[in-house]
């Protein structure tokens, strides 16, 4: 179950990533697929992932993201990846999720700095340039994610 699991919890982020950058909004279904298959795969081996941890896990990120919601920091497709994470990563893979998700969105905002930086000199074509303002935090959270659930995590 694991390679089958594995390669479609790697799509549905995939998919999102891509999404953000595309269109910069994540669909709700992707969201809700990483909900359901948690349940289904929760189901399927009870002792392999602990439900209250992972619930508890959901309700602390989806607490702190609406906060950053409702302060117009994070768009609400983030929060939703984010809290479906979060049942995968569970209490103890937490903290990795949201060190990861900063490290990874602060390397995206040094490069858009740097592009801009490079736009402003004439070194870089303008074209395209503010087509799509902010970050695609997508990105950020599926990468944290696929490093920070643990059958997924290299190593």
């Amino acid at each position: 179950m694991d390679w089958g699991l594995s390669v479609v919890l790697c799509g549905l982020f995939a998919w999102a990533m891509v999404s953000d950058i595309r269109r910069r909004t994540i669909p709700n279904w992707i969201s809700l697929a990483l909900a359901v298959l948690f349940a289904v795969a929760t189901a399927a081996d009870p002792g392999r992932f602990d439900p209250v941890l992972a619930a508890t896990a959901a309700g602390l990120t989806f607490a702190i993201l609406l906060a950053a919601f409702l302060a117009g920091l994070v768009g609400g497709g983030d929060v939703k990846l984010m809290t479906a994470a979060a049942l995968w990563t569970g209490l103890s893979g937490l903290p990795g999720l949201f060190l990861g998700t900063a490290l990874i969105g602060g390397l995206m905002a040094f490069g858009a700095l740097a592009l801009r930086g490079l736009r402003r000199l004439g070194l870089l074509s303008r074209e395209g340039a503010g087509e799509m303002d902010g970050l695609p935090y997508g990105v950020a959270i599926g990468a944290a994610a696929l490093l920070s659930i643990p059958f997924l995590a290299p190593g």
